[in-house]
């Protein structure tokens, strides 16, 4: 069981946001049967597509990099609204620093080895990240751009019923109707999961930090844009890594911080097992 102690700060920093390279990843692992089937229009329309992409070897490593529970951070940068755009999220996973990218990649592949050769190959060159980014690129405009327009109308539709949900019913209920696993009690969001279980105080400054970091960023640099004594961010830090929920990185003489799958899914209101 993971469990989230939250707060009413929580709350009031709370939003929702659309994320295409997230909807991509959720395709592509249905796709690829790692999750829950597609609708048979949408299997029947799209399976003969990701059949040919998926013979080019650079779409095998981006399935890689989409394991059973979590994934590398980078192919999916968090969302900062509802008017993200896909070369937006393009943008973002190309600006990934290498070393952070090497970073999450081997830590995954200690977890859960590449199986195809030629994926494993892709994921140790030093090009990776770049050659992932145009994977997605391409896997974008063949399977999702062109239900993108629909989709997103779909999902601001959503938006607008969630809102009413909170105004009529309350932030309990709209939480818990974005997923059936997900129970908001006693000031705890809780998702049934295997392993063992984790709970997690987010301490209202904590859940701030989450959502400052949409993109990596240090200690100091987090502590001056929130006004905060850089010792207090450094141990709040140091309590959401411990949880899972940030990772870290250095880049030149400096130690960044970023949210994980994790963090990025308690940011957007929404859990992954």
């Amino acid at each position: 069981m993971l469990s989230f102690a939250t707060s009413a700060e929580d709350l009031l920093r709370s939003r929702f946001a659309l994320s295409p390279v997230f909807e991509l990843g959720c395709l592509l692992r249905r796709l690829a049967g790692r999750d829950e089937a597609l609708p048979a229009d949408w299997a029947a329309r799209l399976g003969p597509v990701f059949a040919r992409l998926r013979r080019d070897p650079a779409l095998a490593a981006v399935l890689a990099l989409h394991t059973a529970r979590s994934g590398a951070d980078f192919i999916a940068p968090p969302p900062r609204g509802l008017a993200q755009t896909w070369e937006e999220d393009l943008a973002a996973v190309r600006a990934t620093p290498p070393a952070v990218a090497r970073r999450e990649i081997d830590g995954l592949l200690r977890r859960a080895p590449a199986r195809e050769p030629r994926a494993a190959e892709v994921l140790a060159s030093a090009e990776v990240v770049e050659t992932v980014a145009a994977a997605l690129d391409r896997a974008w405009h063949a399977l999702l751009a062109p239900e993108w327009p629909q989709l997103r109308a779909v999902c601001e539709r959503d938006v607008v019923h969630r809102v009413g949900v909170i105004g009529a019913r309350g932030w309990q209920v709209a939480v818990e109707e974005l997923h059936p696993a997900l129970a908001w009690r006693g000031g705890r969001l809780t998702l049934p999961m295997s392993g063992p279980d984790l709970e997690v105080d987010l301490a209202g400054s904590r859940a701030l930090l989450l959502v400052q970091l949409a993109t990596p960023a240090s200690t100091s640099q987090l502590a001056r844009s929130l006004g905060l004594a850089p010792g207090a961010v450094g141990d709040h830090l140091a309590v959401l890594r411990g949880a899972g929920l940030l990772a870290r990185a250095r880049s030149g003489r400096s130690v960044l911080y970023r949210r994980t799958a994790l963090g990025d899914a308690l940011v957007r209101g929404r859990a992954e097992a």
